[in-house]
């Protein structure tokens, strides 16, 4: 009777010890949410600088489109590591994400936004040059909150 007690409260501590450790491992992976408050399809690049140039990493939808199904346009206009196969196109009034720590160098990113017909017709170069891009800055404030809407800025 008592070896049973034992192996009870072994099995309830390596359990316990397995859920803290697998909580900690999900606890760094941060997700942040946004909305397209734009009337526009866009594709939206993240930077912590006021550089189009600077981007790094991409909003990601929240559902996935083939890069072959949406007739076959040059895309993605920066270079995508994990996806390659697929582009991130963000419809109006839908939400998107990014997964890690957003604010992790700076309380400032900026979000480069472009239209996918502009993306469809033109190379990242030529939306630079003739400036077919809008801009969403994002800052967080003394509490750690930030505005989630994505619109242009005036």
């Amino acid at each position: 009777m008592n070896m049973t007690k034992n192996k009870i409260h072994l099995l309830a501590c390596t359990l316990m010890v397995v859920c803290l450790l697998s909580s900690c491992v999900y606890d760094s992976m941060v997700v942040a949410f946004f909305k397209n408050c734009t009337n526009d399809t866009l594709f939206i690049g993240v930077s912590h600088h006021d550089n189009i140039d600077s981007v790094n990493r991409q909003l990601e939808c929240g559902y996935i489109k083939d890069y072959n199904s949406l007739n076959s346009c040059e895309l993605p206009l920066w270079k995508q590591t994990e996806r390659s196969r697929y582009i991130n196109i963000i419809y109006p009034d839908s939400l998107c994400s990014m997964t890690g720590d957003l604010f992790e160098k700076t309380d400032t990113n900026y979000f480069f936004l472009i239209r996918y017909a502009d993306a469809k017709n033109y190379s990242l170069d030529e939306i630079r040059d003739k400036k077919l891009f809008g801009k969403c800055i994002v800052t967080r404030d003394a509490d750690g909150k930030f505005d989630r809407n994505i619109r242009y800025m005036e």
